[in-house]
């Protein structure tokens, strides 16, 4: 699991290369975010092999759990 550190005032970009995942040929079908209580999530963007969002608020010090689950061309299913 990945620590990230942010100001409660930033917006920041936060994304997973998913291509580590990825059998050649296959690329990302969807993709979802969950985003933990208190932290906001915004825009959100997938490509052939990467997943991203933005991710605002919460406060500092704080913990906060972001997933994201993508489906795959090849109807498999991967959650970080």
């Amino acid at each position: 699991m990945r620590t990230i550190r942010k100001d409660s005032d930033d917006v920041i970009r936060e994304g997973i290369d998913w291509s580590d995942q990825l059998v050649s040929g296959e690329t990302i079908a969807d993709s979802e975010w969950t985003v933990g209580q208190g932290l906001t999530g915004g825009v959100a963007a997938y490509g052939s092999t990467y997943s991203d969002i933005d991710l605002s608020g919460g406060t500092v010090g704080n913990t906060y759990k972001v997933t994201n689950a993508i489906t795959t061309s090849e109807g498999l299913s991967y959650t970080k």
